[in-house]
């Protein structure tokens, strides 16, 4: 069964194409799961070019920008993450799919 596909990002118009980063970051993403850090100058596009990776449909985000008010503990990060958790699982289980994926689990 395949799982739906909910987008947090959509592409951005007039990305500039990025050669070299655009694979590798799919290559990053399609490896065994890690931490990793993409990192640069100010407003060079890495937010850019992650939208433009994490827009396609095989990819599921939860997305968190620790930069807003709101992740100013770890007890709010904890939250906002078992919220989108919840979110995700809920939109999942009524998939027709998803009894075969409960079994399996």
């Amino acid at each position: 069964a395949q799982l739906p596909t909910t987008h947090t990002f959509a592409p951005l118009p007039g990305i500039f194409f990025r050669p070299a980063e655009l694979p590798a970051i799919r290559r990053i993403l399609e490896g065994s799961p890690a931490f990793t850090v993409l990192s640069g100058a100010s407003s060079v596009g890495k937010t850019a070019l992650l939208r433009e990776v994490l827009s396609e449909d095989r990819y599921h985000v939860l997305h968190f920008d620790l930069r807003i008010a709101g992740f100013a503990d770890l007890c709010s990060l904890y939250l906002s993450l078992n919220r989108q958790m919840e979110q995700y699982f809920d939109v999942l289980s009524h998939d027709e799919g998803y009894q075969d994926f409960e079994k399996d689990a």
